[in-house]
């Protein structure tokens, strides 16, 4: 991939949004990244905002500085000084002859979206947040990757209670950034530790095994197969049950979702919901258990 090239001031951006008449569509045309220099400092451009800078003036002098969140451009991070891995979050000004960051006062960071506790029984990320020995275990930027990794697709369960927690794909890298509490972002967790990726099978199996043993000390642990089974059968058992209950009107939450051609026992119970033949409580929890069920489906899945 080609390096993003310096424009000068003044001159016509290498790429904008374009509407296409053909489609209706607005469409990204041209370059998408470009860098502009606004005196010692070098502000990087990507589909048009501003996204990076290099040697950006702060009150620890010169550093550099990105988005906290890669979706909005009001809040911006920098390296914290005595913190591996940590960020301070504040207001980026650019000028013609520099860019100057400065630090934000009470200002709560984003991390993405925290998943709520469905259930309202145990809670796994609480039980986190309010054990010490095991927040400190994920001051580790290593074992916080393999945390995050262990979450996602999984569904947890208390002992000794009928709790069960489970997190989406964003949601696990949210869970792992709020408890670190160091002005990360769900992003800096989603595509895996760089420093992993050339482990081989057996340590990010013995990495799943040291995050097991960590929850388990918690009293938690990831649903077996066998659950996970018993649990999607039960969803598909839902979804019969509602198919052949009489079609109502379509509820308001439901029908927000777009009609889908029944393929899928997902597609089934979403046309469930939309005929009035499943409560938007049962219909979450059928949800979960379909994303979550068993690795492999039998015929009667179909």
């Amino acid at each position: 991939m080609r390096a993003p090239r310096t424009i000068g001031r003044g001159d016509a951006p290498p790429g904008g949004w374009r509407h296409d008449p053909e489609t209706g569509a607005t469409l990204w045309q041209g370059e998408p990244a470009w860098l502009t220099r606004h005196g010692p400092a070098t502000v990087r451009h990507l589909l048009g905002k501003p996204f990076s800078v290099e040697s950006c003036a702060t009150p620890e002098g010169r550093l550099p500085v990105e988005r906290a969140d890669p979706t909005d451009t009001r809040w911006w991070r920098r390296p914290a000084a005595g913190r591996v891995g940590g960020w301070v979050h504040g207001t980026l000004d650019i000028t013609d002859d520099d860019v100057t960051f400065t630090d934000a006062v009470d200002h709560a960071p984003s991390v993405g979206t925290v998943p709520p506790n469905r259930g309202g029984g145990p809670c796994l990320m609480a039980e986190i947040s309010g054990n010490g020995p095991a927040l400190a275990r994920l001051q580790d930027r290593g074992f916080a990757f393999a945390v995050r990794d262990r979450l996602v697709g999984q569904e947890f369960r208390k002992a000794g209670t009928s709790g069960r927690w489970s997190v989406s794909w964003r949601g696990a890298g949210a869970v792992v950034a709020a408890l670190r509490g160091l002005g990360e972002h769900y992003m800096d967790f989603a595509w895996g530790d760089p420093a992993a990726a050339d482990d081989t099978p057996s340590e990010h199996r013995a990495r799943a095994v040291a995050v097991d043993a960590w929850l388990s000390a918690l009293g938690w642990a990831a649903l077996t197969e066998g659950e996970r089974r018993a649990d999607h059968a039960a969803a598909m058992a839902l979804i019969v049950r509602a198919e052949a209950s009489p079609p109502g009107a379509c509820p308001e939450w439901a029908c927000t979702m777009p009609p889908r051609e029944p393929r899928t026992p997902y597609d089934r119970l979403v046309e469930a919901a939309r005929a009035g033949q499943v409560d938007l409580a049962s219909f979450a929890w059928a949800g979960d258990r379909l994303f979550l069920g068993p690795v492999t489906t039998t015929a009667s899945d179909a």
